[in-house]
């Protein structure tokens, strides 16, 4: 059975969205006006979510702006622009505000987390109430719930674990598809990038220390998989 169709798909996804009540409180009643998190760097990551099309549409240049640190204006690539969810969030911010497009990315990222977690623990053989509750964890871990005061590009964590997801299934797989997956991996990697480079730095240092650890572990089957990407050999 289809998993978005299964009834532990919506048992889940209640059990999510309840978290984000929890974390957002009355800022469910008043999504337009008021966010989530302290006052000073929501305001600032609001700020920078509608400037990416704001710039475009009036013929300006999106990863530079004098409208900050006037007159000499600031690189918006030397700061924690969020571009991409800028980019991708455009229809949304124009038909209601910033504020809302802070609120909802924020969810966004605590729902998709949470799914993304339970699935990566279900492919690994987890049971599956038992990767319900790993979503759970996924969603609220220290790192994640700490940044929620109002460092947006922190929390978005979700390109990582899309990429943790996207490799396990190949390594069980072994489906490796040239242009379908090199597509993906390219979109995941530069939509993180300008999100938080901070955050692609470290994956690209972690993802290195993991293979040389699997290299060491199981060099047979690692070069058996990495064989299976034809660009390589």
């Amino acid at each position: 059975m289809n998993y978005f169709k299964s009834r532990r798909f919506y048992i889940s996804l209640a059990i999510y969205l309840l978290i984000c009540y929890f974390y957002f409180g009355k800022v469910i009643l008043h999504p337009f006006t008021m966010h989530i998190g302290r006052e000073g760097d929501p305001e600032q990551f609001s700020w920078y979510l509608g400037w990416f099309w704001e710039a475009l549409l009036n013929g300006r240049n999106p990863f530079t702006t004098t409208m900050l640190n006037y007159p000499e204006g600031v690189n918006m690539m030397a700061n924690t622009s969020v571009l991409a969810e800028g980019f991708l969030f455009g229809p949304l911010i124009l038909i209601t505000n910033t504020i809302f497009a802070y609120n909802f990315i924020t969810a966004l990222n605590l729902i998709i987390s949470a799914f993304l977690g339970e699935c990566i623990l279900r492919r690994l053989g987890v049971r599956p109430w038992l990767s319900t509750a790993g979503g759970v964890l996924f969603s609220i871990i220290p790192y994640a719930t700490g940044h929620l005061l109002g460092h947006i590009n922190l929390t978005t964590a979700v390109i990582v674990y899309a990429i943790i997801y996207v490799i396990i299934r190949g390594v069980q797989t072994y489906e490796i598809r040239p242009i379908k997956h090199g597509l993906l991996f390219a979109s995941l990697l530069a939509f993180q990038f300008y999100t938080s480079s901070e955050i692609f730095a470290t994956s690209f240092f972690v993802g290195a220390i993991v293979f040389v650890i699997f290299m060491f572990v199981d060099r047979t089957g690692m070069v058996s998989f990495l064989r299976k990407i034809p660009w390589l050999f």
